[in-house]
């Protein structure tokens, strides 16, 4: 990993530190209160196309390659090993937290475990879906992003269509998360897209008019969603809501977490952005952890629990911190192990 170190670019190592902090939060709401929909509703609105934008943005250069095989090769290894890592983890954990409640397996019907063999939305450690669907987006997207523009547009703006037909008018869960790579193909070309134009493009727009109306659109789109009842998180096992409002949020809340990103890079207190830098690097392993440490930590800290909405909101906030926390320093300890190990021999 230190090899890489000086190739990351700071800023989109803060925006992925800011989006699974927001990712670790979300659930946490979800996980421990039924009081916070509003919240829960904004983090959902823009938190996972924001992880596919950074994606496209960060590979738009991979993409050059002519050998599909060795580019499938290379990112088969980046995902799909820790894939099937933290799913031994979190099956285990899934099944020895049922059999110690004294339940049934809610898994253990065929449907599921057929879901679960061919890696869809609807399988029983579908909180991993993320992992197999970046790779078939990275596989769709080798081949789109060697196209002209207009047809590469034309056919992400395709791919995210049939997807949305899939899923609202079938509800059909495709093998390996097709079906979300087909709804996350757009956002990663438009990351790619914006990492060409920034490369030809020299000039700077204002960051501090972008961000007020980005703010602007975003704050004021979520409020009409809430208002409405829409669903928004479009990557989870649910029927999409307003097609429109969705692309609006993803976006703008898109673009506030990357600019706020960019000011906390350009800042001279350094803690705040090496914390956020830290959560970017070790992202992957924040993601494939933190249902399993969630769990556990809200086990020993239910007896602090609040009835009132303040306490509970600042005891969540806590115990986002608590796991993120945990799995940082269960990481680094286990480096530190392998590390040891490799000097003793």
């Amino acid at each position: 990993m230190n090899k890489n170190v000086k190739n990351r670019i700071e800023w989109v190592d803060c925006a992925k530190g800011l989006a699974i902090i927001l990712v670790v939060y979300g659930h946490a709401l979800t996980y421990f209160s039924p009081n916070f929909d509003s919240i829960v509703h904004v983090v959902y609105s823009f938190h996972m196309p924001l992880f596919f934008v950074l994606t496209g943005y960060v590979s738009a250069y991979s993409y050059d390659s002519e050998d599909f095989f060795a580019f499938y090769k290379k990112k088969n290894i980046t995902l799909m090993k820790p894939y099937f890592l933290y799913a031994v983890v979190l099956l285990f954990f899934k099944v020895l937290k049922t059999y110690l409640s004294g339940n049934a397996l809610s898994g253990g019907n065929i449907n599921c475990i057929i879901n679960t063999i061919l890696i869809t939305r609807k399988s029983f450690i579908s909180e991993l879906w993320f992992l197999p669907c970046l790779l078939i987006a990275h596989c769709l997207m080798f081949f789109v992003a060697k196209r002209k523009t207009i047809f590469s547009w034309m056919s992400v703006t395709l791919c995210f269509g049939v997807a949305l037909l899939l899923r609202n008018t079938f509800n059909i869960a495709l093998p390996c998360n097709l079906d979300n790579a087909l709804l996350a193909l757009p956002f990663i070309f438009g990351g790619v897209q914006w990492r060409i134009a920034a490369k030809d493009n020299k000039k700077e727009f204002s960051v501090i008019g972008i961000f007020i109306v980005a703010l602007t659109v975003f704050t004021g789109v979520n409020f009409v969603e809430i208002s409405q009842g829409y669903s928004v998180d479009y990557f989870a096992d649910i029927i999409i809501g307003n097609v429109p409002l969705f692309i609006f949020t993803a976006t703008t809340g898109t673009a506030v977490i990357i600019l706020c990103s960019k000011f906390v890079t350009g800042c001279k207190n350094r803690f705040v952005k090496n914390c956020l830098m830290k959560c970017g690097r070790n992202s992957l392993s924040i993601y494939g952890l933190h249902y399993v440490v969630l769990a556990i930590v809200y086990q020993v800290l239910k007896m602090f629990r609040s009835e009132a909405m303040g306490g509970q909101l600042i005891l969540i906030i806590i115990e986002t911190g608590i796991v993120i926390a945990l799995i940082l320093l269960s990481k680094e300890l286990l480096t530190k192990w392998n590390k040891f190990k490799g000097e003793k021999k």
